[in-house]
């Protein structure tokens, strides 16, 4: 993204009360590591790491449509529902 990154992006979605209980997952090639430091902020509600099969994303999108509010792990951290 030219003008900031998706993390960037997702927590000024955050900040905005017109936009902050909207439900964004990071879908990033990132690792675990950066991943766990957006943690913090709550700036995301699921996480899929790229290069993953379809069905870890469509697991994850189903736990969070369905309420699930478990850690959905598929490998490591390679999908997340956050509580």
């Amino acid at each position: 993204m030219p003008e900031c990154t998706g993390f960037e992006a997702a927590l000024t979605l955050r900040r905005d009360h017109t936009t902050s209980s909207t439900a964004i997952i990071a879908f990033t090639a990132l690792d675990e590591t950066e991943v766990q430091r957006h943690l913090v902020d709550q700036e995301f509600d699921g996480y899929c790491q790229k290069g993953q099969s379809p069905s870890a994303l469509i697991a994850l999108l189903m736990g969070m449509v369905l309420g699930d509010n478990a850690h959905l792990i598929h490998g490591n951290l390679t999908s997340i529902v956050i509580p």
